[in-house]
């Protein structure tokens, strides 16, 4: 009975402290993650505002290349997709510079984030509804091309990756503390009740 209960007070207290390191530690994992990914998003976006006033006014042909090396450099990253899509009101017409990589979807990016991004001065950020990537937008200016948005979606399989892991560990930690503490309280109870038994014994036997 006192092994019994000492390992389930045991289970309780690994329980609440495994759950608040856990949860301490994956949200630790993922926020250096979206801290990065911010700061890469700003320099790519600087970069391609920079590369779009290279280009001029007058040269679409450049200004499409441009856009597609920062596509297929999202894509060579393997953790990147990336979204440039036309703000509303914008004229697409001679030239759209609408973009997307291959596993992109504009329906990923939420209704009320692009509404967001397109009143903001600054870059955005928010988590897919699914939890699977880390968002960012903004929006941007093309030469004769007008208003566009730019959205990285920065996957975090990684980030999930490293918590499973650390869960795992946690979990595997705590089953082996429970374990020598149930062994120990076993060896300890062992120890004080079997001298007294064998009094009680004995005294029976005298009597």
């Amino acid at each position: 009975r006192v092994v019994v209960s000492t390992v389930l007070l045991s289970l309780a207290a690994f329980w609440l402290a495994g759950s608040a390191l856990y949860n301490n530690l994956s949200s630790g994992v993922k926020r250096v993650k979206a801290e990065s990914s911010i700061s890469e998003f700003r320099a790519t976006s600087f970069g391609l505002q920079y590369e779009f006033i290279l280009a001029g006014f007058a040269q679409p042909k450049k200004i499409a290349k441009v856009i597609d090396d920062v596509a297929k450099a999202a894509t060579l990253s393997g953790n990147q997709d990336l979204i440039l899509a036309a703000s509303p009101g914008t004229n697409t017409s001679p030239y759209n510079y609408s973009k997307k990589t291959d596993f992109a979807k504009l329906e990923d990016i939420p209704t009320s984030f692009r509404a967001l991004v397109r009143k903001s001065k600054d870059a955005q950020s928010i988590y897919s509804t699914d939890g699977r990537s880390f968002i960012v937008g903004d929006r941007i200016s093309i030469p004769s091309g007008g208003k566009y948005e730019l959205y990285i979606l920065y996957s975090l399989a990684n980030q999930d990756a490293t918590n499973s892991l650390i869960l795992n560990a946690l979990l595997l930690t705590g089953f082996a503390l429970l374990f020598l503490i149930a062994l120990t309280t076993w060896l300890v109870v062992r120890q004080v009740v079997s001298p007294v038994r064998e009094a009680a014994r004995i005294a029976e036997q005298l009597a």
